[in-house]
């Protein structure tokens, strides 16, 4: 092969190279302009959970249900108008009960803010739990290096905070938690409630995060006759009907040590997020990873646990019963409406916030 020869097969290779390099850098800009643009795609979900009126002795109840609206990873900055109105007009849909399961903030001074998005809600029963972002603001880091960390697969809380969570933390979460009590919220970290909502008495249990280690599944109050803290001031069952029962559990991280737990406490209903629905995702292949030790079919939709082998539901639809059994509950896991701020694109993962229906057939 002659000189010339070689030459021309360098540059068509130099040509080839460049080629390449070309098309990746238009496509991660395209893939990154598009992940910014549909990390602001609110989504509102809409599932129900069914439950047949006869077979849970309650055969006058066909017709009522109770509306929850869940919110999580909303990781608000003061400045994300779009985001507090598009809050704001979910309490048009008019629910029951408010589920808020951490992360809120990502700046201290977008308190605010938050509150000026829940204000519509303000009055309604409704419970809250912590995730690590209503403590401390997010740092700086590789914002694709969640996708290769595995230490938290084991069920491990995560290294990548403070050895000591209380320590440096430097966003208002006392005030945050004044302001959900006096809005008429009941504080579920590490906590038992009860609300009376109509004909519902909604039993509450909750853990402040898991993800950083804060959480201690609390010690029933004295078995089933136990006085647990009143959202509301309860009142009288209507002549319509009995009483309808139900008990829901909150967390922030859906770490299987929580959900178990929950479980063999007796919750029907188990509310979670930080997940973010994995964020970066694949077109028909989904989430990547869950940040916790789930596997990544359940890093978001409404799933029974322990697992059955059913179908995730993950966009809007209904499941047939409650309970199928007494050893599983169903766990609804949000994608959150949020992000890092460092970290502000999400791909073939919606932000969204959830609501639950359950309804007596």
């Amino acid at each position: 092969m002659n000189q010339h020869t070689l030459r021309n097969a360098a540059r068509a290779a130099t040509k080839a190279t460049t080629r390449t390099l070309a098309a990746g850098v238009a496509a991660g800009i395209t893939a990154t302009g598009w992940g910014l643009v549909e990390s602001h795609s609110y989504a509102l979900r809409r599932r129900s959970i069914l439950r047949e009126g006869s077979s849970a002795g309650e055969p006058d109840a066909a017709g009522r249900s109770l509306r929850i609206i869940h919110l999580s990873d909303i990781h608000l900055m003061a400045r994300q108008k779009h985001k507090i109105e598009w809050i704001q007009k979910l309490a048009d849909s008019d629910p029951d009960f408010l589920v808020l399961t951490g992360d809120q903030l990502s700046e201290a001074q977008a308190l605010p803010s938050l509150l000026e998005a829940l204000e519509p809600f303000r009055g309604i029963p409704g419970a809250f739990v912590f995730g690590s972002h209503d403590y401390h603001s997010p740092q700086i880091s590789n914002p694709a290096a969640y996708l290769f960390d595995r230490s938290h697969d084991d069920g491990a809380p995560t290294p990548n905070v403070p050895q000591d969570p209380w320590a440096n933390r430097d966003l208002p979460w006392q005030e945050m938690a004044s302001a959900f009590e006096d809005a008429g919220w009941v504080n579920l970290n590490n906590a038992r409630g009860r609300v009376r909502i109509g004909q519902w008495e909604v039993d509450l249990v909750g853990v402040d995060d898991p993800h950083i280690n804060l959480d201690e599944f609390p010690a029933a109050n004295n078995g089933e006759h136990s006085e647990p803290r009143v959202a509301t001031e309860p009142s009288a069952p209507s002549s319509a009907g009995s009483v309808l029962s139900v008990k829901i559990g909150l967390t922030h991280a859906p770490y299987k040590r929580v959900l178990n737990s929950m479980v063999d406490d007796g919750c029907d209903l188990v509310f979670a997020g930080h997940t973010h629905g994995g964020q970066i995702c694949i077109p028909k292949v989904g989430a990547l990873v869950t940040n916790c030790d789930l596997e990544r079919e359940f890093a978001s939709g409404l799933f029974q646990w322990p697992p059955t082998g059913a179908e995730v539901l993950s966009g809007d639809g209904s499941v047939p019963t409650l309970r199928d059994n007494h050893g599983t509950a169903w766990v609804n896991v949000v994608t959150g409406l949020g992000t890092s701020p460092y970290s502000p694109v999400r791909i073939a993962c919606r932000p969204e916030a959830v609501q639950v229906d359950l309804i007596i057939i």
